[in-house]
């Protein structure tokens, strides 16, 4: 049993899958202390709130309302946000799903392409757009899965594909808060 881990170590550094896997630990690490962060300031403005005001009185509806009217325009600003990038993206994708909630990928789909030429469409897209490449991870060792970061200003965006058949390649991609 000694040299069976030193082994699957060197294994998973060779293919990339280690780097894949602290990154997704980093990335879920920042994800639930921000969540923590988020719940601890939530938790506090609601004793702020019970404090200063009665539960059912008519400053409680404005804000439950308010809160309703928020979540729906970034609905509406994602949709719209979504919209405008895929109309910038190679053409030909079937979408499959589409979630505006902020908290999955936004859009998946297929499109009737190789990995590899998607991966070159997708880039010269959006290169053309100006945005950035941050980080291009292969989570398979022949590439046939990758998760690709771009950036532009403060848009982050996080693309997966994947190899369904020789001649398809399924995606999905999300935004980054």
């Amino acid at each position: 049993m000694k040299g069976v881990f030193p082994m699957i170590l060197k294994s998973a550094v060779k293919t990339g899958i280690l780097f894949s896997f602290c990154f997704c630990l980093a990335v879920s690490a920042q994800t639930a202390s921000s969540a923590a962060k988020s719940e601890k300031d939530k938790s506090e403005k609601k004793t702020e709130k019970t404090a200063t005001e009665k539960p059912g009185s008519a400053d409680s509806a404005k804000e439950g309302k308010s809160a309703k009217e928020n979540k729906k325009a970034a609905e509406q600003a994602l949709k719209d946000f979504s919209r405008e990038l895929m109309s910038k993206m190679p053409k030909n994708a079937t979408v499959t799903s589409t979630d505006y909630s902020g908290k999955t990928w936004i859009v998946s789909g297929v499109y009737p392409v190789p990995v590899a030429q998607l991966r070159k469409d997708l880039s010269e897209s959006l290169r053309a757009e100006q945005y950035e490449l941050m980080h291009e991870i292969p989570l398979t060792s022949d590439q046939s899965k990758l998760l690709i970061a771009w950036k532009k200003n403060d848009i982050k965006l996080i693309f997966m594909i994947w190899k369904k058949t020789d001649r398809e390649t399924g995606f999905s991609w999300g935004k980054s808060k």
